[in-house]
């Protein structure tokens, strides 16, 4: 896990970030925005949440989506912007994830922003 959170991973952002105040403290989402690895993403207090995906986050799937509710009642009560992260993984199974780039690889890391619960027809474009 360290070598993950130093890594510097292709897709993040390359400017400098602003460390928290305090360790101890939740950082605020804005800092994070500017980040270029994990661990300035991070407090020691962060969780990190694994959703399978079949590509990364992109114009053409802009959502965190779930097939099924529980998935995104169970978020709503645990997840923190403030502070846990997103990490989303390539299935391994050819059939859900068409590109093998992707089969079983890290795809994105992201910080959902909390917000109502929006159909997935009112979101993504229908050739999606």
């Amino acid at each position: 896990m360290t070598e993950a959170k130093n890594f510097r991973w292709p897709h993040v952002a390359s400017s400098a970030a602003t460390p928290p105040q305090s360790q101890n403290q939740p950082m605020s989402i804005e800092p994070r925005r500017n980040a270029r690895i994990i661990a300035e993403l991070t407090v020691p207090e962060s969780r990190f949440f694994l959703k399978s995906e079949w590509g990364p986050i992109s114009d053409v799937w802009p959502a965190l989506s779930f097939s099924k509710r529980s998935v995104a009642d169970f978020l709503n009560a645990e997840y923190n912007p403030t502070r846990d992260l997103i990490v989303y993984a390539g299935t391994g199974n050819p059939e859900r994830t068409k590109e093998a780039q992707y089969r079983k690889r890290l795809l994105s890391v992201l910080i959902a922003e909390p917000g109502k619960t929006i159909p997935t027809e009112d979101l993504v474009p229908w050739e999606s």
